[in-house]
């Protein structure tokens, strides 16, 4: 069985991938293994830069190196969500893989796959699931420019998940990161974190350097559980919406590229610090809204504040996949959270 989280706060990330973690004794003490997969390199790395504690190399410490971890086999992590959240209080899903690659006619595809995720949202509205965007920048899937519109269908079209590219330590884009839009013209990747050079467990108790977005996408899901951490200290232990979660994450990222977002960057690269300070200085706020109705809200602008960055975001419904467009709210962005 798993040991119980060393702080007083448990935040209980779900890893779906090729194989668990619990090969390297960074992190295999924290995981609930339903993974039967022999050892390899992709899932234990996966699992060590959302949580590994660098025991044996310092230098290797994941994005949340307390948080309880729980690993299934690639997709098997998502019809799990319910048992898995009700039972263990898993929050997050890191899903580092995708349902087809090279396939230009099905990128971008918002199908039955994608339309579980969204329906998984709104059964679970705590539970935020990250997927990895794809390494098929060099395809050229016309009539778009080379990497553009090469996301793969599937589960990464979802429009409540959050989906993440990648970039290298010099704020520079991977070569090889899948880019939006998708078939409908929404907007993904939401936002990227690095995924070039990244060193983290392996089995055995050793370590490797290795590049993608499926090491990008694990460090956005660590940053969640950061973010879950700080928001369950503040809020005498309740757990934050996933939609909260996401608007906090996005809003706080820094933009890069074209400015505003766009679909290399999305919002921009994770800057968890600035998140936290929306946490700590209570810059958010949640209500409802029937539709035709409209709504005021007060913000207070700090003395000499450079710049108010202000974003809206929903769950949106789960969409039917034979309709032309998956979006039902008219969103100048073209996605679930809109910049203003």
């Amino acid at each position: 069985g798993v040991q119980t989280c060393a702080l007083p706060i448990c935040v209980t990330v779900g890893v779906g991938d090729n194989c668990s973690g619990i090969y390297h004794a960074d992190i295999k003490d924290r995981i609930r293994n339903f993974n039967p997969a022999p050892k390899s390199s992709h899932g234990s790395h996966v699992n060590g830069i959302v949580a590994g504690a660098g025991n044996v190399d310092p230098f290797a410490i994941g994005m949340a190196p307390h948080s309880a971890l729980i690993d299934f086999l690639y997709d098997l992590i998502l019809p799990a969500t319910g048992p898995m959240y009700e039972d263990y209080n898993m929050t997050i899903t890191n899903n580092s893989y995708t349902i087809s690659e090279s396939n230009c006619a099905y990128c971008g595809t918002y199908d039955a796959y994608s339309n579980f995720v969204d329906t998984l949202t709104a059964q679970y509205p705590d539970v935020v699931h990250v997927f990895a965007s794809g390494n098929d920048g060099g395809m050229n899937c016309a009539p778009f420019m080379q990497g553009f519109a090469t996301i793969g269908g599937g589960y990464q079209p979802a429009k409540n998940n959050i989906v993440v590219g990648s970039i290298l330590d010099g704020f520079l884009q991977a070569p090889d990161e899948s880019r939006g839009p998708m078939k409908d013209g929404r907007l993904k990747p939401e936002i990227v974190a690095v995924g070039v050079v990244a060193y983290a467990p392996i089995a055995d108790d050793e370590y490797m350097w290795a590049a993608g977005t499926s090491m990008a996408s694990p460090q956005v899901a660590g940053g969640l559980a950061q973010l879950t951490q700080r928001y369950k200290q503040l809020n005498g232990g309740a757990q934050p919406k996933a939609d909260v979660l996401k608007t906090i994450l996005l809003n706080g990222a820094m933009d890069l590229g074209n400015p505003g977002p766009d679909f290399s960057y999305g919002f921009g690269v994770m800057d968890i610090y600035r998140s936290l300070q929306m946490l700590d200085n209570n810059r958010y706020l949640t209500n409802n809204i029937a539709n035709g109705d409209s709504q005021a809200t007060t913000i207070v602008v700090p003395p000499n504040t450079g710049l108010l960055k202000v974003m809206l975001c929903w769950p949106d419904v789960p969409a039917n996949p034979a309709a032309s467009k998956a979006l039902r709210i008219n969103a100048a962005s073209q996605a679930p959270c809109t910049c203003m």
